[in-house]
């Protein structure tokens, strides 16, 4: 933390200040918290497009809220819809013309959902996540907790 800096935004200028930061500062790596608009979302792309490493947190609680909330489903990569030709093996295993696909790279490689103060779920391939998700199929992630004594646990479950 030696060489950072840190500068507190309100909400509306929140878009501006990443962009400033990014233009300005030349950063490493950003941090952000609570990305809550379309602007700082598309904000947010820029940047991991610009090579800065970002951290960042964003209301919700799993991928599902994510990908629901339309200010900031591209932070995952967002959400577009194709129409598929009868031949197409999605149209035979789901029986549907039109299917949800990823529209692009989600800014972030990684997802964490803090499940309570002692556990974690890890997306570890974010783009893997999306697409297994909008295909309606079951996600496997890594779960980290503690127990009472402070051991990590660590293990793979569907959802």
């Amino acid at each position: 933390m030696a060489y950072s800096k840190g500068m507190k935004t309100r909400s509306e200028a929140r878009r501006e200040a990443m962009t400033r930061v990014l233009e300005n500062m030349t950063p490493k790596v950003l941090v952000v918290d609570e990305i809550g608009t379309k602007g700082e979302a598309q904000a947010a792309r820029t940047i991991g497009e610009r090579g800065v490493q970002l951290v960042a947190t964003a209301h919700g609680h799993n991928l599902s809220d994510l990908l629901s909330n339309t200010d900031l489903r591209d932070l995952a990569g967002g959400i577009m819809t194709s129409t598929v030709g009868d031949a197409n093996e999605r149209y035979k295993a789901s029986g549907r013309k039109t299917v949800s696909e990823r529209s692009c790279r989600p800014v972030f490689y990684t997802l964490i959902e803090i499940r309570s103060p002692i556990s974690v779920a890890i997306h570890t391939d974010l783009a893997r996540s999306v697409d297994v998700a909008l295909m309606g199929q079951s996600l496997t992630v890594q779960v980290r907790s503690r127990d009472e004594e402070g051991q990590m646990w660590v293990e793979w479950q569907k959802m």
